[in-house]
């Protein structure tokens, strides 16, 4: 800040006619001023106030940057004012998606904290730029739009289109309010979530943009096209549906098909990255992984704690999920059961609390590729033979041991450019071919692998969509309850007709779950928490609503 001192400084401020025989009252003035200096020229330069300085959510933002930023680019007048929670810019006639994008690039801050709108720039009586009525506008603006989608009769409700997408919104992740600004995101969307929601929203709107997830509801209204014979699948959800049929005919003994567990791992660091980079702050990033970690933990051990009460089956080890590391060796009993489920909510919380140091952030956005691919080169040194803890066999069920799978999914999402997409793939390779010593299966996890680097999205006939994306949706829960059921069904049927029995009975246990787990949201909402109680508890009870991350209850 600019602060003069002077014979020469203003004698003060005189506010009635007695003030004028006080004298001077400054000895130094506080301009307010942003300066820089330049020793050759000896001249300071301003370039900014104070006071224009914001920090939503403690990212700091120069509002006179961004206002001549943006100025660049819009026509006509534009005005940026903010605090620390939003930031607001009045642009009468600018296109209010793509200034809101810009917006949120520049910033740093996730779309539904950059409020666009298409009206004019309030003013004082001494024509300076009125602040405090742009954000009184914009939060009149925001309330409107949380009563529109609470109150759909209101005269201020959505049009068709917004409406659709939020009800969709609301209803998978289980959120009471949405506002058009918001995104699946920012409403604490998850890949468990993600399956469901892109299926139905496609069946609604048409093909889907890439970055949907990143998308605020109204520019996904707005960009709705007409529904086609063949639509375009997110390779991701191919994948879960592959990888699960392959875990249970393998386990099932239909046919030997290993491979499919460790693919799965790979996507689930390809979505972790997807879902989690873009929230800006380290509490909101812990949040979305305890709420992932937490939507396979809680299930599973809820299932887990069922056999040993019911059955005396399992053991405390596999109740607590860290079976893979206490457990006994061999495989002849059902300890190992979920060894997947263990190394995900271990790995989970790992990447959440790894994100959380900000020096690992402010790495990770400015080198997006060569960070995932330092972090594979770390984890890869957890494979080696000195990791092996007296077991080889066993290492590829134990976190330490197949980390660098959720690494390279990680990668593979990171791969954006053509060289980028090749380095990765023969990494893949490289990392892939010879660590299971069985080449087959070596083989169909690069595949697999291969096909997420090259191809994001894969065209798939319209009718299969719903049959491709309920395995995927349901395929943490057909994994957790499968190994209980195919048994049931081979003392009656032939091993085929046992598969596609247990692979429906799977089903049928995600979808009565997850209803049950919907109508206790519903019955939660009017629920009063202790003083403290962390909101965490409330989204582990009830799996799919968002996490209200401002303020307490």
């Amino acid at each position: 800040e600019l602060v003069y001192r002077g014979a020469n400084v203003m004698m003060g401020y005189a506010r009635e006619v007695d003030d004028l025989a006080l004298g001077h009252t400054l000895d130094e003035l506080a301009t307010g001023d942003l300066a820089r200096y330049h020793a050759d020229d000896d001249v300071f330069e301003i370039v900014g106030r104070r006071s224009r300085f914001v920090k939503p959510f403690g990212l700091r933002v120069d509002l006179d940057e961004v206002e001549s930023q943006l100025a660049a680019i819009a026509v006509g007048e534009l005005a940026v004012a903010g605090d620390d929670e939003r930031i607001v810019v009045n642009a009468p006639g600018a296109d209010v998606v793509d200034l809101g994008r810009r917006l949120a690039e520049l910033t740093g801050l996730p779309e539904r904290w950059c409020r666009v709108h298409d009206r004019p720039v309030p003013r004082t009586g001494s024509d300076k730029v009125d602040q405090a009525a742009m954000l009184a506008d914009d939060a009149a603006s925001a309330a409107l739009s949380a009563s529109a989608v609470a109150e759909p009769d209101s005269t201020t409700a959505m049009d068709g289109g917004e409406a659709s997408v939020a009800s969709i919104f609301a209803d998978v992740l289980g959120v009471a309010a949405v506002a058009d600004t918001d995104t699946f995101v920012s409403l604490g969307g998850d890949s468990l979530s993600y399956v469901e929601c892109s299926i139905r929203l496609e069946a609604a709107l048409g093909q889907l943009p890439a970055d949907w997830h990143l998308q605020p509801i109204s520019a996904l209204a707005a960009g709705s096209v007409p529904r086609r014979r063949w639509a375009r699948l997110d390779t991701t959800v191919a994948l879960r549906a592959i990888g699960i049929c392959l875990v249970v005919a393998t386990h099932m003994r239909v046919r030997h098909v290993p491979g499919g567990a460790h693919t799965l791992l790979a996507v689930a660091g390809y979505n972790l990255a997807r879902f989690m980079a873009p929230l800006p702050t380290a509490t909101e990033r812990l949040r979305a992984g305890l709420r992932t970690a937490g939507r396979a933990a809680i299930p599973t051990m809820v299932w887990v704690a069922v056999g040993m009460v019911v059955f005396g089956s399992y053991s405390l080890g596999t109740l607590l999920l860290v079976n893979n590391y206490v457990g006994p060796s061999s495989h002849s009993d059902d300890h190992w059961h979920f060894w997947f489920i263990e190394v995900f909510v271990h790995l989970v919380l790992l990447a959440s609390l790894l994100t959380m140091v900000p020096f690992i952030r402010r790495l990770d956005r400015r080198f997006a590729y060569a960070v995932p691919l330092a972090v594979l080169g770390l984890a890869l040194v957890l494979r080696m033979e000195w990791a092996y803890m007296g077991e080889w066999y066993n290492l590829r069920f134990r976190t330490h041991g197949v980390a660098w799978f959720f690494a390279l999914g990680w990668l593979i999402q990171r791969s954006s450019t053509w060289w980028q997409r090749a380095l990765t793939s023969a990494v893949a390779a490289a990392t892939v071919l010879g660590y299971f010593h069985m080449a087959a299966r070596e083989w169909r996890v690069l595949v697999l692998l291969v096909a997420l680097v090259w191809v994001r999205e894969t065209p798939v006939p319209r009718w299969s969509v719903r049959f491709i994306g309920t395995l995927a949706a349901a395929s943490m829960w057909i994994y957790v309850s499968h190994f209980a059921i195919w048994p049931l069904y081979r003392m009656v049927f032939i091993r085929e007709v046992s598969y596609v029995l247990t692979i429906a009975s799977g089903v049928a246990v995600w979808f009565v779950a997850e209803r049950s787990l919907g109508l206790l949201n519903n019955w939660r909402q009017g629920w009063s928490w202790p003083i403290g109680l962390p909101r965490s508890i409330t989204r582990f009870v009830s799996i799919t609503p968002r996490f209200q991350h401002r303020g307490t209850s």
